[in-house]
């Protein structure tokens, strides 16, 4: 990354805005899914693009960055011991928050008449809404049958000093999709019900419950030290989450023909299960009063596998993985 910006005499790193040039080259690994088959293997890339930022408060702040990525892997045959080369190119949009790390010679002094004036709350209260952003392995489709994707999340901090707390999160998840599944067409007429195994479109609707504690850190005060009266905070949190999944809502779609006296049950629904797991997430908090706030929480979830059985999502060291984003208030007791 480049700083042009900072080529200028008498930079100062908090100004209100400012943008970077980035460019570079990445390794990895490159996966695709399609129509049941799947590519894992080793990828190269190169990129370039902008990193723009505004301040939201001292130290701390929000960036845009668009990028363009040109990708090139190898796929190899399956007859012989040859690999053919392929390219493919990338454009993305990402969209979060930066916090600078300012060390402890160029930081405020701490103000210990204004600390006991203006005590930190040990208790934090929220509520909070949004949707989830579920990737599948296998095509899904946006259908008028569904009853929507949101989530519900209710949570409490609890603040062992200025910097460090625990976090307690119940989070309620309503994804719904329409996708091709196997299903059971059955006879319910004749004497002798006979049942015949079908692909179709199905519109399904699941929901799980997360409950979630966890260790909660002041990012802010942690990296950028004592500062009066923040517009916006940034905390941190990582810990363990019990999944409870419930039975889902499936029904198939009008477009799919039944003959009169049939009816269609999934082969595999989901059942309920219950599950154990990890989940990381930030919360940005931007100040009305001393005592209210609204607040941003993306929060990422690894479940183990028997978190929506029947589900394809990407895994990370063998768990399920998919993230909740959502939007509300809290309220400092």
């Amino acid at each position: 990354m480049l700083n042009p910006l900072g080529l200028t005499k008498n930079y100062k790193w908090n100004q209100p805005f400012g943008f970077y040039f980035l460019f570079g080259g990445e390794i990895g690994r490159l996966v695709k899914y399609q129509s049941g088959e799947h590519l894992n293997c080793t990828s190269e890339s190169y990129t370039a693009g902008l990193h723009l930022w505004t301040r939201l408060s001292t130290d701390l702040s929000l960036f845009l960055e668009p990028r363009f990525t040109h990708n090139v892997y190898k796929i190899p045959y399956s007859n012989v011991d040859w690999n053919e080369l392929f390219s493919d190119n990338g454009f993305t949009i990402s969209l979060g928050v930066s916090m600078m790390l300012r060390t402890p010679r160029y930081r405020q002094p701490l103000d210990h008449v204004y600390e006991l004036e203006v005590k930190q709350p040990k208790w934090t209260i929220g509520i909070a809404g949004g949707t989830s952003l579920v990737v599948t392995k296998t095509p899904v489709f946006d259908n008028s049958g569904n009853s929507g994707s949101w989530n519900g999340l209710l949570f409490a901090d609890y603040h062992f000093n200025n910097m460090a707390g625990v976090r307690l999160g119940v989070e309620w998840l309503n994804r719904a999709d329409s996708g091709m599944s196997d299903f059971i067409d059955r006879t319910v007429v004749e004497s002798e019900p006979t049942e015949v195994e079908r692909t179709g479109l199905w519109n399904h609707t699941y929901r799980a419950l997360l409950t979630s504690i966890g260790f909660d850190v002041d990012i802010t005060r942690l990296m950028g030290g004592f500062v009066r009266q923040r517009t916006c905070e940034l905390n941190m949190f990582v810990g363990p989450t019990i999944a409870t999944s419930f039975p889902e809502k499936a029904e198939l779609d009008s477009s799919e023909r039944l003959q009169e006296g049939h009816e269609a049950t999934l082969r595999e629904p989901v059942s309920r299960t219950v599950g154990m797991g990890w989940h990381w997430g930030l919360k940005l908090s931007v100040n009305l009063s001393r005592h209210i706030s609204t607040v941003l929480l993306p929060t990422v979830y690894l479940i183990n596998s028997r978190f929506l059985k029947g589900v394809e999502m990407p895994r990370i060291v063998g768990m399920k993985a998919f993230e909740t984003l959502n939007v509300g208030l809290q309220y400092k007791l």
